[in-house]
């Protein structure tokens, strides 16, 4: 009988013994889930392959691990990455490197803090049996034109430099629209170097990609992360983790593009995994064309950004007084280069 009660009194003692680490366990994740410092991430855009290391970060904890709880919300016209963050509804933001600049100069106090795509994807195409291979090819042609975007003002740049005259070729109005080109209503059409040819292409359309790198002519960055100089002097700790969570994010889409494609999909809306391939690729191949050495996010340098400056002074409506030392930094990001 002894015995008996022995047997039951350990049994007991070892169920209260599970329990009580059960409840251990769980108030310490909860604690730890409570400890996580909450940010938001504004995209540039809706989901897409330019911001599959932000989504591989997030889906593998990268962030977690950093003690932070990131939302990736999407952006667009209504959803202003610029606006939106300096006006604190987000602690960081994804934009371009012209975008930066002249929301700089308009006042707004944010700070490029990382490089994704070291340069603008903007560039040219025009169907392989035209015979337009090159910028000195546009003459006589039409060449599909979207006036008061930093596509013109590549173009103008890039004419200015290579001493061909706006007057050569006809410029005709063209939306984010293959269609005109596809038809014959255009000759040369603006793209996005890393987006619109794979559809073209996938349609069985033979390509010559113009792309304005080629001839020392473009915009930095094409893609960047940026937060406010608040946020800077404020919680620079949360600014470093964030960083780390994004490079290993980028460097894993790197490391693994079918597997990150898998990722993506789950938020990109009717994602054909194909299609998304085929653009990471293109993105991957970008990014590395200017940047052999992968680090999946990128220091700045400010030769980078007065080429930028300077032809968005002569071509844009930037100001010439704008100071590049207060747009942009990489103290935070030092830690995370090689």
């Amino acid at each position: 009988m002894n015995k008996k009660i022995y047997v039951i009194a350990i049994f007991t003692t070892l169920i209260f013994i599970a329990v009580g680490t059960l409840i251990w366990w769980v108030k310490g994740r909860n604690n730890n889930i409570n400890q996580m410092t909450k940010v938001s991430v504004r995209l540039a855009w809706v989901p897409g392959t330019t911001f599959t290391g932000d989504f591989v970060a997030l889906h593998k904890g990268f962030w977690n691990t950093e003690g932070l709880d990131v939302y990736l919300n999407p952006g667009g016209f209504e959803q202003d990455a610029i606006k939106l963050v300096a006006g604190g509804s987000d602690t960081f933001g994804i934009t371009s490197g012209p975008q930066l600049l002249l929301a700089r100069a308009s006042g707004f106090p944010i700070v490029a803090i990382g490089a994704v795509i070291p340069r603008s994807p903007i560039g040219w195409i025009a169907k392989k049996d035209s015979n337009i291979k090159e910028p000195h090819d546009f003459s006589g042609k039409k060449v599909g034109s979207q006036f008061g975007t930093h596509t013109e003002i590549t173009l103008e740049a890039l004419c200015g430099k290579l001493g061909i005259s706006l007057n050569s070729f006809k410029r005709i109005p063209v939306k984010f629209d293959p269609r005109p080109f596809i038809a014959g209503e255009v000759d040369v059409l603006p793209v996005y170097i890393i987006d619109q040819p794979v559809d073209l292409r996938r349609q069985g359309i033979e390509l010559n990609i113009i792309d304005p790198g080629d001839y020392g002519v473009s915009l930095a960055f094409g893609n960047l992360y940026f937060t406010t100089e608040e946020t800077l002097k404020n919680k620079p700790e949360i600014v470093r983790a964030f960083l780390r969570g994004a490079k290993r994010g980028w460097l894993g889409v790197n490391e693994n593009p079918n597997q990150s494609v898998d990722i993506l999909s789950s938020y990109v809306a009717n994602a054909d995994k194909e299609t998304l391939l085929a653009k990471l690729n293109a993105v991957l191949n970008f990014i590395k064309k200017s940047k052999p050495t992968y680090l999946g996010v990128f220091p700045m340098t400010l030769k980078e950004w007065e080429s930028t400056k300077e032809i968005l002074v002569r071509y844009g409506n930037l100001r010439s007084e704008l100071n590049l030392a207060q747009c942009f930094t990489n103290v935070y990001l030092q830690e995370n280069v090689e």
